[in-house]
């Protein structure tokens, strides 16, 4: 039997449930103030928090720390102007790695843009001697590439040439141009190789400069690298009654006139040898070796270096060889 206190009750339940079911009509709560947009939770339960949730956009707008027209949930630079990007590569000035180039473009990966980049191909933060010379571009390494009395680029403990510019050599010989007897060209080097293997290896002291060779010319670069595939032996025959024959047609091809440089060391052994002794006779050498078929100007050197020996070489050359030697003794009659 229900009596009146359980049809109370009873009717006190069903009021409830209606209430409830009222209440639940599947609407969600929204995310719409700044304090729910920006408390990192989920308060609508639809899987987006804070500015991420399309119920935020207005709220999360409305935030501009660094009020340069940004929300602070877009700023690519926070506490600077978005809006100033003075190279253009779409970072702002305030947080631009590299003012003056392109931020994004890092070929060697080493974090610093490559129009930023101290040592392309390395990494710039490689530096074991810390010098700010990263290691992959360091000149001197396990020194401080910024000692450079002479400003070339190269730390005054390695500088190979401290008088000059160590990063210059034209002929790539690993001498510097300002410190290189021949700074131009392979050519003059042979010469000089030459001359040293002539007189200190073949032991014939101040050859070079007696016979006229002047390596910093090309006048003598053909001649040398004869002289430098030659034995000592087939050298000192030049000076002989049987000059080598094949060195002999070497020099000969370089120059017609060197015809009377074999003449005369085959049949003036003794005047040529006094005078590469005789700093006068060599004189006269190298100032008739510029005499190209202009007796008279041989004769002015004979003049201005008068010696015995020069004397004796020159009447003994025009006696001999005066066909081979035309350009020192004139076309004979």
């Amino acid at each position: 039997m229900i009596t009146k206190k359980m049809t109370l009750i009873l009717s006190l339940f069903a009021l409830s449930l209606t209430f409830l079911a009222a209440c639940d009509d599947d609407e969600k709560k929204t995310e719409t103030t700044v304090a729910q947009c920006t408390d990192d939770a989920d308060n609508d339960g639809d899987g987006l928090v804070d500015c991420e949730d399309p119920g935020c956009e207005t709220a999360c707008a409305s935030l501009d720390a660094d009020d340069d027209g940004v929300p602070d949930h877009l700023d690519k630079c926070p506490g600077h102007d978005d809006g100033e990007d003075a190279d253009n590569d779409s970072i702002p000035d305030g947080c631009d790695i590299c003012a003056n180039g392109q931020d994004l473009v890092d070929n060697d990966e080493d974090g610093v843009p490559d129009d930023c980049d101290l040592c392309e191909g390395h990494d710039d933060a490689q530096d074991a001697d810390e010098d700010g010379v990263p290691d992959g571009c360091d000149l001197c390494p396990g020194y401080d590439d910024a000692n450079d009395s002479d400003n070339d680029g190269v730390a005054d403990e390695c500088d190979v040439c401290p008088e000059g510019d160590d990063l210059v050599d034209t002929d790539g010989d690993e001498i510097p141009d300002d410190c290189d007897d021949c700074p131009l060209t392979e050519e003059c080097n042979v010469c000089y190789e030459a001359c040293y293997y002539i007189e200190q290896e073949c032991g014939y002291p101040n050859a070079c400069a007696a016979s006229g060779f002047d390596c910093t010319t090309e006048d003598d670069f053909c001649e040398s690298a004869c002289m430098l595939d030659a034995s000592c032996s087939a050298i000192a025959s030049l000076i002989s009654q049987n000059p080598d024959p094949a060195l002999s047609t070497c020099i000969n091809e370089c120059d017609p006139n060197n015809a009377c440089t074999t003449c005369v060391g085959a049949n003036c052994q003794a005047a040529f040898a006094a005078c590469t002794n005789s700093t006068t006779c060599t004189a006269f050498l190298e100032c008739s070796d510029a005499c190209v078929d202009d007796p008279g100007c041989v004769d002015t050197c004979a003049t201005t270096h008068a010696s015995t020996e020069t004397t004796n070489l020159q009447n003994c050359t025009c006696a001999n060889c005066a066909d081979e030697c035309v350009h020192l003794c004139g076309a004979p009659n």
